[in-house]
């Protein structure tokens, strides 16, 4: 069974998608960047809804 190319440029999209917007949503939480672009770039999607819903960190 072949997979599709079309599932292959979608797992990339989606990954370029958490790598960049993960970070973004970290710093604006006051969260480790770089731990998040690591969150995204493993988790994907869901690193992506986990650091939407974390609290702000205060400091």
């Amino acid at each position: 069974m072949e997979i599709s190319p079309i599932f292959t440029v979608l797992g990339i999209i989606n990954t370029v998608i958490s790598v960049i917007a993960c970070p973004i949503i970290a710093g604006y939480k006051n969260r480790s960047v770089v731990g998040w672009i690591f969150g995204g770039l493993f988790l994907g999607l869901i690193g992506l809804l986990i650091v939407a819903c974390l609290p702000k960190k205060e400091y």
